[in-house]
């Protein structure tokens, strides 16, 4: 297989590269979302020569791996619905493009990434090259991804407050005192869901990333009438056809109020209403929070991993 720098192909080719993520997006939002900002470390993936109709896949090759990788996708789902034939054709495409990404690893002196974010199925394909290169992962989180039924959501109605409690729209402008509840909040968040076993948290690169989400995504929170920012819930990742939901917590002594389902109940209905189709994804061994999104309408569609180095 040929991994081809996405800005040196024709204008056509770029083109199709484009429509081939749009094509399979679902699978893809954290790529899509981020190629609409930087394509400098993007990669299309051609299987043989380089032409518009053997694109096998796409793929960021920097800090942050990140893939759009269908096939691999395919190959899980055959093999588990038993179609042995083309599971065995997909399955040697999956080794020539574990031996290709290696091979180019090597010939390109790629540095090795510090993550590996997307859908099990080409995550898992990605590794298997970084292990010929005798790189190992120190942490893999494991989530089920999910998707949001749109019909049976529509029936939803959002719950009141009681206590005086209110929405907050968390743009770039947020006044300072509601702007150094957000960080605390993010900051606790952070540490609790994010922070991977081993690793320091950096609160400089915290701050960094939350003033990004401030100009760049949705990001919805509860103030608990006190402008005190109490629940949040935010994008993290806007495709063309998609928008991909996290960061959502509430502080350990709000909890058991069903605040995170109103923030992700609105923030969903906000999604929708710019015409794109909520997606999110949650740790598998989380069964509140996957209790939590089902009854919100969404509903399970592939495994999906995070690994740190």
């Amino acid at each position: 297989m040929i991994f081809f720098p996405f800005e040196e192909l024709t204008d056509r080719l770029k083109g199709q590269a484009l429509n081939f993520v749009k094509k399979y997006e679902l699978i893809s939002v954290q790529l899509s979302s981020a190629i609409r900002k930087n394509s400098a470390s993007l990669y299309v993936v051609f299987n043989g020569d380089i032409k518009g109709d053997k694109i096998w896949g796409v793929v960021v090759l920097s800090k942050t791996v990140l893939h759009c990788l269908p096939f691999a996708e395919k190959k899980r789902s055959s093999f588990s619905a038993g179609f042995a034939k083309k599971s065995e054709w997909q399955d040697y495409e999956c080794l020539t493009f574990t031996r290709d990404l290696t091979d180019f690893y090597r010939s390109e002196k790629l540095a090795l990434p510090e993550c590996v974010n997307g859908v099990e199925s080409g995550t898992s394909l990605i590794l298997q090259s970084l292990e010929n290169l005798d790189a190992f992962p120190r942490v893999i989180n494991r989530y089920i991804f999910m998707r949001l039924n749109v019909k049976d959501f529509l029936s939803l109605e959002l719950q009141a407050f009681s206590n005086g409690e209110s929405f907050v729209r968390c743009k770039k402008d947020l006044p300072e005192p509601l702007l150094q509840s957000l960080i605390e909040l993010q900051k606790k968040y952070e540490l609790e869901e994010v922070l991977p076993r081993g690793f320091e948290f950096n609160e400089d690169s915290s701050r960094l990333k939350l003033k990004a989400s401030l100009r760049r995504q949705y990001i919805l929170a509860i103030d608990d009438g006190n402008g005190n920012l109490i629940s949040k819930a935010q994008t993290n990742a806007i495709g063309t056809k998609c928008a991909q939901i996290g960061g959502v917590f509430t502080l350990p002594e709000q909890r058991g109020i069903h605040y995170a389902r109103r923030c992700v109940l609105v923030l969903t209905k906000k999604i929708l209403h710019a015409r794109k189709l909520p997606v999110l994804y949650v740790k598998k061994e989380n069964k509140a929070a996957q209790n939590l999104y089902k009854s919100l309408c969404y509903i399970p569609l592939t495994d999906y991993t995070i690994c740190y180095f």
